[in-house]
């Protein structure tokens, strides 16, 4: 009888403990609810600090290369920019052919430019002749002038030099001769772009004796209509516009077409 007793003692008891710890929960229940509502809180304004900070971030890196490129491009010195490359200073160079079809004559006019930096007196653009049929020639002839006019703008202590361009066949055409193995058209490479092309025959011969004067010589291929705001992408573009500005200028006149 003492057993019978003391088990319903402790189901009333257990009774008790779960209406006490409903009880509980119902008034703890507005608090549960205030912390989610904090929770959910938070996790918005992390997301919102997360999202400002990457902003900031973004500023930071379009500073960082905006000092970057100041630091190399000044205009207010000789007109030219450096590249630091392995701990050597190189001039620094960008070149480009361009072709343009005149609407009126589908006729294909070529020209080149240079670029120095910005603003600078020396960055040029030239018209070609007829002797110059595709955009590989045209990359060939400006990275051609600009062998020739690097070393009448800079004094002999500098002795580097960095050529960029967009076209992938002119890039690797001027490593191999500018390279201090190259000997000359037995290279695959420079015997086909060789076969029937006066203009970049020319201009390989001119670059091969301009070579000595550089200690040493790096030619860089970047991407062109990239978009991107890294110093070598704009340079690029600045060339691409110095030479499609020279195509142009050796359109014949539209009045003389109609004439």
């Amino acid at each position: 009888m003492a057993n019978a007793n003391h088990s319903t003692d402790g189901e009333a008891s257990l009774r008790d403990r779960e209406a006490k710890l409903c009880e509980s929960r119902a008034l703890f229940e507005p608090v549960h609810s205030i912390l989610d509502q904090c929770d959910n809180m938070i996790r918005n304004t992390l997301a919102t600090l997360l999202a400002h900070n990457n902003e900031i971030r973004s500023e930071i890196n379009r500073r960082m290369y905006a000092m970057a490129e100041s630091s190399i491009v000044d205009p207010s010195n000789s007109g030219v920019q450096f590249t630091l490359l392995n701990g050597n200073q190189f001039l620094t160079l960008y070149t480009d052919g361009s072709c343009m079809r005149h609407p009126l004559t589908s006729i294909n006019y070529f020209g080149g430019g240079v670029f120095f930096a910005v603003n600078s007196p020396h960055n040029t653009k030239f018209a070609m002749d007829e002797s110059v049929n595709n955009i590989t020639s045209a990359e060939m002839v400006s990275i051609k002038n600009a062998f020739i006019k690097a070393p009448q703008i800079v004094d002999g202590s500098v002795t580097n030099l960095l050529i960029v361009a967009d076209n992938m066949a002119a890039v690797r055409l001027t490593r191999i001769i500018t390279s201090h193995s190259y000997t000359g058209s037995n290279n695959l490479l420079t015997a086909t772009l060789l076969s029937n092309d006066p203009s970049i025959r020319k201009a390989i011969d001119t670059i091969v004796q301009c070579r000595p004067r550089w200690n040493s010589v790096r030619v860089e291929h970047v991407h062109s209509h990239s978009g991107h705001l890294n110093i070598h992408s704009r340079g690029n573009q600045v060339a691409d516009k110095l030479a499609t500005d020279a195509c142009r200028s050796n359109w014949i006149p539209d009045d003389d077409l109609t004439t």
